[in-house]
């Protein structure tokens, strides 16, 4: 077995024992309902684990929340607030427990290396120093540490199983077509849900849930350009219809999430993928079909696309120094109080000032930061600010260490990929996906979210299994002169 990966889910499985066990005494019916549902699909796993991945799949979009652990506090030095618990993070660690018991009864037992295992692991570890030294220093409680420790570890383990345990062209077909019926469903849902409820001040959630439109914008980002990557390579006229009405669906979708953080993801993605295609007229075609999108759209929606670039941000920052024996609200209120003067929208001003309050945390456990949990999610709504609170400027690098291999990796199927109509798709719409969603990321911590992330790497697993397919094993390609 190869040595990172085998860590990982050594890893994975003692975290996944410790949750369960923290939660099972005092944990509600759903809680213990969702767990018993979860024990018989990791037994479907251990016979079939690509099957546990597509059901995992499936849960994603139509599954609710559950929180657990701690109070309902907001703000504090010490993070003990409630969790998300999602579903999905049930479906994950059995489907990991009976993919690793299929593995120990197995004699040989192959593996697809990737150049992205050393990176995971690494981020992984610092992840673990990150928490363990936050619960010494009382940032973050040793249950909430672990939950938030799991759920980014859940990720890279999709990641790995997915590599491993598809190994034909039939179940890497199957893979993205659930993708992309899931999708479509999403995106019709949340049409319904503007045309039912309306939407002068509401933005459409699908089944995601009330104010997650931010989210179901992150996850739109990964879909619409890998729609249109896809009925750019179809040749037949029906195939190519079906991609059109997905990529249509999911754009007005997204353009009705209010959510401009998902906006302007969605314009890097586009120049990305003309980039990338090397077709200039596709930037034309576009902005044309942006274009009509937005006349047929309500009021709001333009409304909202015309504040995007409402006013700019104070450049005298030294009032930082001023707030640093305050708490993240007092800060926050202060920053806020500043922003306010100087006209820049609500929403903008309210991440900003969010972002500036936590700065004397991040100057005080600089390194290795305050642990992962240490800060609320929805209060910081910035991925990197939230990545320097949480594992320091350690953990950050190795973030961004993770992200360049992603790219390079990425990018060089992409140059190999001529033979392979459908891997250069895949790669062309991934990569453009991946820059929206670091512009995105200033505005919600969207590669922790699992909504946004699972199929993220679900979809980049999908592409090493197409690579591995075409290429043979995929590190051979990767070291190759």
């Amino acid at each position: 077995m190869e040595q990172p990966l085998y860590s990982l889910v050594i890893i994975f499985v003692l975290c996944a024992g410790l949750l369960i066990g923290f939660f099972t005494a005092t944990a509600p019916p759903t809680f213990l309902l969702l767990t018993i549902l979860a024990f018989f699909v990791s037994v479907i796993s251990f016979f079939r684990p690509d099957l546990g991945i597509y059901i995992l799949i499936v849960s994603l979009f139509f599954a609710p929340d559950i929180r657990t652990g701690g109070t309902a506090a907001v703000y504090g030095d010490m993070a003990a607030r409630q969790v998300k618990f999602r579903p999905e993070d049930f479906l994950i660690m059995f489907i990991a427990i009976g993919w690793f018991f299929k593995m120990a009864t197995q004699k040989d037992v192959s593996f697809i290396r990737t150049p992205l295992a050393a990176p995971i692991m690494v981020f992984c570890a610092v992840m673990l120093i990150s928490a363990a030294l936050g619960v010494a220093q009382n940032y973050v409680t040793v249950k909430r540490a672990f939950l938030f420790l799991v759920k980014k570890v859940e990720y890279f383990l999709l990641y790995f199983m997915v590599v491993n345990n598809i190994r034909t062209r039939e179940g890497f077909r199957l893979g993205l077509i659930i993708i992309l019926l899931s999708s479509a469903a999403v995106a019709l849902v949340g049409l319904i849900q503007y045309r039912i409820v309306g939407y002068s001040y509401f933005s459409i959630t699908s089944t995601f849930g009330l104010g997650q439109a931010n989210i179901l914008g992150g996850f739109l980002l990964i879909v619409i350009p890998l729609t249109w990557a896809l009925y750019l390579i179809s040749k037949k006229g029906l195939l190519r219809l079906t991609f059109l009405g997905l990529f249509g669906v999911c754009l007005a979708s997204l353009l009705l999430t209010k959510s401009r953080g998902a906006y302007v993801g969605l314009a890097v993605a586009v120049a990305t993928f003309v980039y990338l295609s090397r077709k200039g007229w596709l930037l034309p075609a576009f902005l044309a079909l942006v274009c009509i999108f937005i006349f047929f759209a309500p009021l709001p929606v333009r409304e909202e696309l015309g504040t995007i670039f409402h006013s700019t941000v104070p450049r005298d920052f030294s009032a930082i120094e001023r707030m640093s024996s305050q708490t993240d609200l007092e800060r926050t209120i202060q920053w806020g109080t500043i922003l306010q003067k100087t006209g820049l929208d609500s929403s903008w001003a309210a991440r900003i000032a969010a972002s500036m309050s936590v700065w004397p945390r991040i100057k005080k456990n600089f390194i290795f930061g305050q642990g992962m949990g240490a800060v609320e999610l929805a209060y910081v709504d910035n991925e990197y600010v939230y990545d320097l609170v949480s594992v320091g400027i350690v953990g950050f690098l190795a973030f961004l260490w993770l992200l360049y291999r992603i790219g390079k990796m990425v990018h060089r199927l992409l140059l190999e990929s001529a033979e392979d109509p459908l891997l250069r798709a895949l790669c062309m719409g991934f990569l453009s996906s991946l820059m929206g969603l670091l512009v995105q990321g200033m505005t919600i911590t969207n590669f922790y979210t699992i909504r946004t992330m699972t199929p993220f790497w679900f979809l980049l697993g999908l592409i090493v299994v197409e690579a591995s397919l075409m290429f043979g094993k995929l590190e051979q390609r990767e070291n190759a002169p």
